[in-house]
């Protein structure tokens, strides 16, 4: 079966170049990929000119492979904004090549970016769609697609976000030093300036006990000026973007992840976290509560609730027990979404669009895998 994937680089800073290195590992023994960046990834913003000649770049290189290789299905990564027209764009060629098309949506803000537009290009989207098969990472926002896209139930597949799943974690003591951990874009959508309003509403013993640590790029001068202001920098620590290596090291001696966001998809740091048995408190939006139980496997708390947070951080922070019980059980819930389980299920999604009868463990490449990148 031959594949070709195109998305943001592999390297891309979030959530779609992790899922995207994902498939590519999970399947590359099973299938011929080949992986084309529509997108540098690039944390900064590139100008327009910079764009257009990437993305044109990126065209070329589509519709060559789609000339030369005998391509059997196009699996396309979508979010919102500049990223559903440019995958407009190669559905469109794919479809004009008579090949079947995969939209794999990833948007967290995709119904705020789908709901202020104009209805003829609702209609333009709407067509995307309804030429497409297409993946959700919940049922949530399947039921979303299904209403407002009309999307086809029966062309649609539900895919939670793979994880990689450490085979043994450190067992975490009651440490002197508490560290909440935060993983992720630092900026207004994902309640990064909450997350300091509640810790510094903490009492002082809790505070003085606990660090506040994030890893990630984006509003960071906002950030700690905000931390300054609260009286609570010294208890905070800003890593910057971290590889995956560190983010390993830092998970593994992690003691509560915080992701307090307005809107999601399914966050792979949060699925990341909770397989290194870190419990998160997270909020109620996108597909986080088909996988966070609140009490269970993690506390719920509302977006913009400060108070909410802080109670549910001062509990954590004071009650290692619970810390160790639900890390525990947070880590079980994921553990079907490890990366080899995720390629069995994708693949099943590959055979049933192509109508393939083959499995994965039937299925080896007689070529290499590759990945283009500009």
């Amino acid at each position: 079966m031959k594949i070709l994937i195109a998305g943001p680089s592999l390297n891309e800073q979030g959530g779609i170049g992790s899922v995207q290195q994902h498939i590519i590992k999970g399947l590359s023994p099973h299938a011929h990929l080949k992986h084309i960046a529509t997108w540098d990834g690039s944390s900064g913003k590139p100008s327009l000119w910079y764009t257009i000649i990437f993305f044109t770049k990126s065209v070329v290189l589509f519709i060559r492979e789609l000339l030369k290789t005998n391509i059997d299905l196009v699996h396309l990564h979508v979010s919102e904004r500049g990223s559903v027209v440019r995958n407009l764009i190669l559905m469109t060629i794919a479809l004009v090549f008579q090949k079947p098309v995969l939209l794999h949506t990833h948007g967290s803000e995709f119904h705020l970016f789908y709901n202020q537009l104009p209805c003829f290009l609702k209609s333009i989207i709407n067509w995307g769609i309804h030429k497409s098969f297409l993946i959700s990472l919940s049922d949530s926002w399947e039921a979303w697609y299904i209403e407002h896209c009309g999307l086809d139930p029966q062309k649609s597949f539900v895919l939670k976000n793979p994880v990689n799943f450490p085979a043994e974690i450190l067992q975490r003591t009651n440490a002197d030093e508490v560290k909440i951990i935060f993983l992720g874009k630092i900026n207004l959508r994902k309640g990064v300036f909450d997350l300091l309003h509640a810790f510094s509403q903490l009492k002082p013993q809790l505070q003085a006990q606990t660090s506040l640590i994030f890893a990630g790029s984006g509003d960071n001068e906002e950030l700690l000026e905000l931390a300054r202001s609260l009286d609570i920098h010294s208890h905070i620590k800003l890593l910057g973007w971290i590889n995956a290596v560190q983010r390993d090291q830092l998970l593994a001696d992690a003691s509560i992840f915080i992701l307090p966001s307005y809107n999601e998809g399914l966050p792979m740091a949060l699925l990341e976290a909770m397989a290194f048995g870190v419990p998160p408190v997270t909020t109620p939006v996108g597909g986080i509560p088909e996988v966070v139980i609140d009490g269970i496997n993690g506390i719920i708390v509302n977006p913009g609730d400060i108070k909410g947070l802080t109670e549910a951080m001062a509990t954590l922070i004071s009650k290692a027990d619970l810390r160790n019980k639900m890390g525990y059980q947070a880590r079980e819930s994921v553990r079907p979404l490890s990366t080899q389980n995720y390629a069995q299920s994708l693949f099943e999604v590959y055979c049933k669009i192509t109508n393939s009868k083959t499995t994965v463990d039937q299925h080896k490449p007689s070529v290499e895998n590759e990945s283009i990148n500009i």
